[in-house]
């Protein structure tokens, strides 16, 4: 109500004056006041850093009745003064929880206020954020990702907006992290294991946001800097990416399976490295087998770990349409199938008939 409104502009102007105006003694003064001496423990300063926060949060919209009339005064008011004294809470909240997730008393605690307050979805809507993008994601590295990958993945994947904003941000899309490389690194690994804990699949599928899904993996396995193959490094972000995708899409019995627009779009988007992969692969296990040249050493492990890769069960579902095989047979898709089929694959085998 009124009094609340009051109140909330106050504190704003308490903050803006130490914070804005005040400079390094301000800051001290703004610690001291509002942060490190809240009721003297860590979840007392998180809970006031968040109730801050909500109070200042009507003064995301343009239109708030709160910020100045005059154009000058009203642009400094939400390119400077709100950004400053949010990152400032932000910074506060950050600290404060994550001091009292390490502590075995407190952690239930901090646990409830972050499902509360809704907290990986905030970080991820504010990344995309010119202002709080830094603090957002300071706030979702040092918080959300060290609390347990179910914790986290049902906060995320409950929500339609924070899964489209995951996928964003994997791809760089909107993504106004500084370190947008590492910030990129660090959400696709976060998506590797929602994946690899089988809650991702279900998420896409009751958020009807499947071609999302196929269109921000795939854009991201592309971002390799030039490389025409995906390594087996399980930290890169192509790989990471390529395979949650392959779990995405794979429906029963485990394999992948696409209707003909999306084998179509992935055969023209990812066709040309998923086809060069499986080729290099082969070959370094065909040099392999030359250079050790013993007959006693059975390699069949080694084939038919290529064979059930993600890159090799992406292409023999791609290649099931016919349009699509069309495009894999310009761009080296029908000699890495090929291979697959030699070994027996089924699926391989089915495509080439």
């Amino acid at each position: 109500g009124k009094v609340r409104d009051k109140v909330t502009e106050l504190l704003f102007k308490i903050s803006t004056l130490l914070l804005v105006y005040g400079r390094d003694n301000g800051i001290a003064h703004f610690n001291d006041a509002l942060i490190l001496n809240v009721a003297g423990s860590n979840m007392s300063v998180a809970t006031a850093c968040s109730a801050l926060l909500d109070a200042f949060s009507d003064d995301d919209d343009d239109t708030s009745s709160r910020a100045p009339s005059d154009p000058d005064d009203r642009s400094f008011y939400f390119d400077f003064q709100l950004p400053t004294v949010k990152s400032y809470l932000m910074e506060g909240l950050t600290k404060s929880l994550k001091q009292a997730i390490s502590s075995l008393d407190s952690k239930p605690a901090a646990e409830r206020l972050i499902e509360r307050l809704k907290l990986p979805r905030t970080c991820l809507v504010l990344c995309r954020s010119e202002k709080l993008a830094e603090p957002a994601f300071r706030l979702f590295e040092d918080v959300v990702l060290s609390l347990p990958i179910e914790f986290v993945g049902d906060l995320i994947l409950c929500d339609r907006i924070a899964l489209v904003s995951l996928f964003d941000l994997v791809t760089g899309n909107a993504n106004k992290i500084p370190d947008l490389e590492y910030s990129k690194q660090t959400f696709a690994k976060l998506l590797g294991n929602l994946a690899k804990a089988g809650l991702l699949p279900k998420a896409v599928s009751n958020f009807g946001v499947r071609s999302h899904a196929i269109a921000a993996l795939s854009t991201a396995m592309l971002l390799n800097g030039g490389e025409e193959n995906i390594d087996d490094n399980d930290d890169s972000i192509q790989r990471i990416c390529l395979e949650s995708l392959a779990i995405v899409l794979c429906g029963k019995d485990n394999d992948v399976t696409l209707t003909p627009v999306e084998s179509r779009a992935l055969a023209s988007a990812i066709g040309k490295v998923l086809s060069s992969t499986v080729l290099n692969r082969f070959f370094t296990q065909a040099s392999l087998e030359a250079t050790i040249n013993d007959v006693t050493v059975d390699f069949r492990l080694n084939r038919e770990a290529i064979c059930h890769s993600a890159e090799a069960r992406l292409l023999c579902a791609m290649a099931h349409s016919p349009e699509s095989l069309e495009i894999l047979s310009k761009i080296g898709g029908l000699e890495a199938i090929g291979l697959i089929a030699h070994e027996g694959e089924i699926k391989a085998v089915e495509a080439v008939q």
